[in-house]
C-alpha cells in the first residue's frame, strides 16, 4: 500500500504524456494495486483493529516461531493493517479508475511457497539476506482469495504470483470457480475472470491444468520472462503448450533500464517457438495484451 500513491502519479504523468497519440501510448502505463505475497504478514484478516496484539498477529501467521530470527525480526515490524482498512482501500484505488474508464488491474497478488522475510528495517530485497521467517500458506490463500473475489466484483484483470504453491493455487482456483458459478445463476451475462500468471516458472502439467479450467468463468493468460522465466529447462514446451491468444510477455524487472532489450529476447524466443518472425509475435501478443487489460470495457 505504501507505493500506491506513486502508481497512481506516474499513471497520471504517463497518460498527460500520452494524450492525443492515439491508443498504443495509453496503454504503456497501466496501474496496478493489490498486496504482493511477499509482504501479506503486514495485514491482518481481522474486521477491525480491535487491539490485536501484534505479536500474536505475527505468531498465527509466520512459521519459524521458534527461530532465533522471530523476535528481532517482529519487533522491527509494525502493527497489522485489518481488512476494513486495505481491503477497502483496495477497492477504492481501482474504482476511482473504472470510474474514469480507465484500464486498471490487481496485482501483483499471489502464493509464494519459499519467499522468506527480509531483517528488520530492511526494505529492498536485492542482494539482502533473507531472514528464516515465512508467512504461512493459509494466510497467504485467505488474502489472495478476498483479492481474486474484489476482482471478480469489479471485472478487472488479475496479475498473479506463483512459486512453488500450484496445489493450493489449483485448489483456491477451484473453489472461487465454484462460488462465483453460483453466484451468477444460469444464464449469467458477468463476463469471466481474467487472470494472467506472470513470469511463469512451473512444469507443463500445471500449466495444463491451468489452462483446463473453464474459459467461460476464468480466462487464465500465461506470461514469460527471459530473466526468470527462462530459467526453467522446459521453457520453450512451456511456450508451445500455452495458446496463441493467451501468451503474454514482460521483464519482470523494477525498472525501466534495459526493458526493451529484454522484451526483445523473450520476443525472439516466442517467435522461434511459434516459428514466426518476431514482429508477427509482437503483434500477436499486444493483441492480447489489449484483450487482457481492456476486457472490462469491450
Amino acid at each position: 500500500m505504501d507505493d500506491w500513491d506513486l502508481v497512481e502519479q506516474t499513471t497520471k504523468e504517463s497518460r498527460a504524456a500520452a494524450k492525443g497519440k492515439g491508443e498504443r501510448m495509453s496503454l504503456k502505463c497501466v496501474p496496478s494495486f493489490g498486496i504482493h505475497p511477499w509482504y501479506c504478514h503486514l495485514y491482518s484478516m481481522e474486521e477491525e483493529q480491535r487491539g490485536e496484539d501484534k505479536e500474536m498477529h505475527y505468531e498465527a501467521v509466520l512459521s519459524s516461531k521458534d527461530s532465533p530470527d522471530f523476535e528481532p525480526t517482529v519487533k522491527g515490524l509494525p502493527s497489522p493493517i485489518p481488512a476494513t482498512t486495505w481491503l477497502l482501500t483496495l477497492r477504492e484505488r481501482i474504482s476511482a479508475q473504472l470510474a474514469c474508464n480507465h484500464s486498471v488491474l490487481l496485482g501483483e497478488v499471489g502464493l509464494d511457497a519459499s519467499a522468506k522475510l527480509l531483517p528488520a528495517g530492511v526494505e529492498h530485497w536485492s542482494g539482502t539476506a533473507r531472514t528464516s521467517l515465512k508467512t504461512n500458506m493459509a494466510h497467504q490463500v485467505e488474502m489472495l482469495s478476498k483479492q481474486l473475489d474484489l476482482a471478480e466484483e469489479l471485472g478487472v484483470g488479475v496479475s498473479l504470483h506463483c512459486v512453488n504453491a500450484w496445489g493450493p493455487l489449483q485448489a483456491l482456483l477451484q473453489e472461487k470457480i465454484k462460488k462465483w458459478k453460483a453466484g451468477r445463476g444460469k444464464g449469467g451475462e458477468k463476463k469471466p475472470v481474467r487472470v494472467c500468471v506472470h513470469s511463469f516458472l512451473g512444469s507443463v502439467e500445471s500449466l495444463k491444468v491451468l489452462l483446463r479450467l473453464p474459459a467461460n468463468v476464468i480466462e487464465i493468460y500465461i506470461s514469460f520472462s527471459e530473466t526468470l522465466s527462462a530459467r526453467s529447462p522446459r521453457i520453450d514446451q512451456l511456450i508451445k503448450a500455452t495458446p496463441k491468444n493467451r501468451l503474454l510477455v514482460e521483464t519482470d524487472m523494477d525498472s525501466v533500464m534495459g526493458m526493451d532489450a529484454w522484451l526483445d529476447k523473450i520476443l525472439e524466443r516466442v517467435g522461434r517457438v511459434w516459428e514466426m518472425e518476431m514482429e508477427e509475435a509482437v503483434l500477436r501478443t499486444e493483441v492480447n495484451w489489449k484483450s487482457f487489460v481492456r476486457f472490462q470495457n469491450a
